[in-house]
């Protein structure tokens, strides 16, 4: 720990988050070895190239697996994520999941959605100024 920021080792995000609000269905979960099939709404509060933040009103666990389709403006991919973490909120239940098994063809398709929403944000900014 020394010549370590305290800062450093009390942050484990590895990517900048995204502010992304979209609703989507959730259509399959695996907990504890059993499937459920959903559907399910989730609303996705942000993204980045590692994982994303959802809220929604099922109770999900640790290690569960989540599988829906997310569209950019060019296409539409089937992603599997993994609940890292859950908070209680007035929402339900918010979440932090791991992006699983990307591909290079998965990593383009997240990278535009994260390239457009930062044209958004900029679009915004200079709305102000």
């Amino acid at each position: 720990m020394v010549g370590k920021s305290p800062l450093i080792l009390s942050e484990k995000r590895r990517r900048r988050r995204f502010r992304y609000k979209n609703s989507i269905l959730c259509y399959k979960v695996v907990m504890e070895n059993k499937t459920d099939i959903g559907p399910f709404r989730i609303v996705i509060d942000d993204i980045s190239y590692s994982g994303m933040g959802i809220t929604t009103q099922k109770k999900l666990i640790d290690g569960s697996i989540l599988e829906f389709n997310l569209n950019n403006r060019f296409d539409i991919r089937k992603m599997r994520l993994k609940v890292m973490w859950e908070k209680h909120c007035d929402e339900g239940y918010r979440y932090g999941l791991e992006f699983l098994e990307l591909t290079a063809n998965d990593i383009y398709f997240i990278n535009d959605i994260i390239e457009d929403i930062k044209k958004r944000e900029v679009r915004r900014k200079n709305k102000f100024i």
